[in-house]
């Protein structure tokens, strides 16, 4: 079984990040994210 560890890692952290900035980004410019079609 290959080690997995560091990519899982980065990976959750990249997941974590976005989900935050998303979330921000939401919250501080909901005109913006409707434009992006994000929101």
């Amino acid at each position: 079984m290959p080690d997995l560890g560091p990519m899982v890692g980065g990976i959750s952290l990249l997941a974590i990040t976005f989900t935050i900035t998303i979330s921000l980004a939401r919250i501080a410019r909901p005109d913006v994210m409707r434009r992006a079609g994000v929101a």
